[in-house]
């Protein structure tokens, strides 16, 4: 994925690129590697340029599905990689670096998947908080008191 992120940072005028969903989730620790099926990038601000392009990537390179009218603003395929593009106004200020690339914020993230009220992103959710608390081990320690 780090080929095809520095492909897209070069092409892609914007006042901030941002990688997000679960492979920010996995860089992060909270989402295995293995999980990760697509490529999920956050531009803000973009150029004309840059949605100019977008559109045809999208309409050269379809994927299966096609934004709804929800958060998503273009959707296209890279080979056989998926990639979702989300378009914000507001620049986003302390923003993890890794790699130089900037990577968007587990609060953000946990956000955006909570708003898409999504089956597969409540799931996922649910998965992490399990990570940090689970009711059964809660319940024995408040036994053991």
């Amino acid at each position: 994925m780090e080929t095809i992120i520095k492909h897209y940072q070069t092409l892609l005028t914007c006042e901030q690129f941002i990688v997000t969903g679960s492979l920010a989730l996995s860089k992060y620790g909270l989402v295995e590697p293995s999980k990760v099926g697509d490529l999920d990038l956050l531009l803000i601000n973009p150029t004309k340029e840059t949605k100019s392009l977008l559109e045809r990537l999208q309409k050269d390179n379809p994927a299966d599905t096609l934004p709804s009218g929800g958060s998503v603003s273009f959707i296209f395929m890279h080979e056989k990689t998926k990639i979702d593009i989300f378009f914000e106004e507001k620049k986003i200020d302390n923003l993890p670096l890794i790699d130089g690339v900037f990577f968007n914020k587990i609060d953000r993230i946990i956000q955006a998947k909570k708003k898409s009220n999504r089956l597969k992103d409540w799931v996922q959710l649910k998965k992490m908080a399990k990570l940090f608390y689970e009711q059964s081990s809660f319940d024995k320690f408040i036994d053991s008191l």
